[in-house]
């Protein structure tokens, strides 16, 4: 029996402990019960070890194995060990903290409500408080699945819901599966839960179990639903959820087989009632174009809070207000796809013997005209009537400097690309944070490609999750051409930016606004805000474009 009051524990407990960590997980169990008298001087560097990111994982798991059994009794101890939790030391915490629900439950309820601190108006995130809110909700999460997995729904189940603020909503999808809710689980409230937002979150969580965490039946059950959904969800969000699934799982030839069919449905009808087109509950909100596109359908009018500090000095916000229903490409334009039209329409400037050109990438070095000329070829295989068209080349013929833009674009149906505004709309999909997904952007790595994950080269659409509106790449790849030129936002912020150019003559010299950020940009600057510009002729490796299109 050790002896607790023993003063040399005092200065042996950091090598009693380092050996303990480094014991054979066979034998770790007897020697954390023979050393439980002396628990106490261990639990400072056992709790050191823990929380160590320079420690091995294997040694951080054991020091939570052992503080779990000697603080297993303490809710108190244990409610903080248990919210900075890695995922694969939440589960020998989770083990005790269930044993006594009734006086752990509670706690985790309080911490749940807590809020996090915001960067004050006008002020732009930086690293300490990116790593401070990881940290903030990394915790929050670990009390939201604890209080799943009890059972205890009734504060926890909602923040699976979409709001202005999804960042812990996106914690939750990322950590749900690592921290022990269960797929078969996930399945069943999938099947009876009516909120379409948390329907969506369930999808993307079934991504981030681990290799063989699925079995084989609880796969073959999700596929057949997933492949169910792809068909026939009317919800944007929920159909690009499930692409995502999908082809995660190696059904892209599956996906596309579904795709040929879904080109053949008839477009989506919007009803007007009270002057604004609305659709009907079952009605979709997506369609499948000619050429494979997937494309989101935004009921209009929409108003929202537009951001871009860049643009007004002192005005980090203006309303803007779209008023009329649109569609936009849930992805990017393809390499493959351009190539598809680049046969008629050969453009000088683009080589099409690049070794970096892969079929299933975005569509890189595309001017503003280029896109352009797209979006009428696009309109032509479509069966749009050509006065609905939304361009018309210049004197010589060319989609070049000198050619037009139509004045009254915003009320022809032919494809073109989408206003500044559109895109905002579209990209941010209901959040007022820095990102679709929430403020930190340690989890951009999931849904852009940038400098920091890029390796220099873009990646194939549609790799990385959707936001709820399920269109994917908005942020990094590659920046996407908008329609409008490049001008400041008026000085009263309540005047709205939203035009689809008056300006008919398109002038080289007048720069094209692009959204999104790209491969070679950083992180940091990735935001949903994200604004450059470039001459509407220039061909540059980080431009591309997805098309858009007024809807009635």
């Amino acid at each position: 029996m050790y002896d607790p009051g023993n003063a040399r524990w005092v200065s042996n407990r950091v090598d009693v402990a380092n050996r303990l960590v480094n014991e054979n997980t066979e034998t770790i169990p007897g020697w954390v019960d023979a050393l439980r008298p002396v628990a106490e001087p261990l639990s400072v560097p056992l709790i050191a070890i823990f929380r160590s990111e320079k420690r091995g994982e294997s040694e951080r798991n054991l020091a939570a194995y052992a503080l779990a059994e000697y603080f297993g009794d303490q809710p108190g101890v244990l409610l903080e060990l248990l919210m900075d939790a890695t995922e694969t030391q939440f589960g020998s915490l989770y083990r005790r903290a269930v044993e006594q629900v009734d006086q752990i439950a509670p706690l985790l309820e309080v911490e749940l409500g807590r809020k996090p601190q915001r960067v004050a108006a006008g002020n732009q995130p930086t690293e300490m408080d990116n790593n401070a809110w990881d940290r903030f909700y990394k915790r929050q999460a670990n009390a939201a699945v604890a209080l799943i997995r009890m059972g205890r729904l009734e504060k926890s189940w909602p923040k699976l819901k979409h709001s202005s603020d999804p960042s812990l909503r996106t914690y939750l999808v990322h950590r749900l599966g690592p921290l022990g809710f269960e797929p078969g689980t996930a399945l069943a409230r999938l099947a009876q839960e009516s909120d379409v937002s948390i329907r969506r979150a369930l999808i993307l969580s079934l991504g981030e179990y681990g290799e063989g965490r699925l079995a084989t039946t609880e796969r073959v059950a999700w596929m057949t639903k997933l492949i169910d959904l792809y068909r026939q969800e009317p919800d944007p969000g929920i159909h690009g959820a499930a692409d995502w699934l999908l082809r995660l799982w190696g059904q892209e030839t599956q996906v596309e087989a579904i795709d040929k069919e879904l080109a053949k449905l008839p477009l989506p009808t919007l009803r007007t009632g009270q002057g604004e087109a609305s659709p009907q509950e079952g009605d979709r909100r997506w369609f499948v174009n000619r050429q494979g596109q997937t494309m989101t359908v935004i009921p209009g009018p929409v108003e929202f809070e537009m951001e871009d500090d860049s643009r007004v000095p002192g005005h980090t916000k203006h309303r803007e207000r779209i008023g009329r229903s649109f569609a936009i490409a849930t992805k990017e334009l393809t390499v493959e796809q351009f190539q598809r039209f680049q046969k008629e329409n050969p453009f000088a400037g683009l080589d099409e013997n690049q070794p970096s050109l892969v079929a299933t990438c975005p569509r890189n070095f595309v001017s503003w005209c280029d896109a352009a000329s797209y979006c009428n070829w696009l309109s032509k295989q479509e069966g749009i009537p050509k006065d609905q068209w939304c361009y018309a080349p210049n004197e010589k013929g060319e989609f070049a400097n000198g050619m037009k833009a139509m004045s009254d674009a915003q009320v022809r149906t032919g494809y073109r690309l989408p206003t500044e505004a559109e895109w905002e709309y579209s990209c941010r999909a209901g959040a007022a944070t820095g990102f679709s997904f929430g403020e930190p952007w340690v989890l951009l790595a999931n849904y852009g490609w940038f400098a920091d994950n890029s390796h220099s080269r873009t990646w194939p659409v549609g790799r990385l999750k959707p936001n709820d509106l399920g269109l994917f790449d908005l942020y990094g790849n590659v920046w996407e051409w908008c329609q409008d030129e490049y001008n400041d936002a008026p000085e009263d912020k309540n005047i709205s930016i939203n035009t689809l150019e008056l300006y008919v003559r398109v002038d080289e010299k007048v720069p094209r606004l692009l959204r999104g950020g790209s491969f070679v940009y950083l992180y940091s600057l990735g935001r949903s805000v994200s604004r450059s510009a470039s001459a509407p002729v220039d061909h540059a490796i980080g431009h591309g474009f997805r098309p858009a299109r007024t809807y009635r």
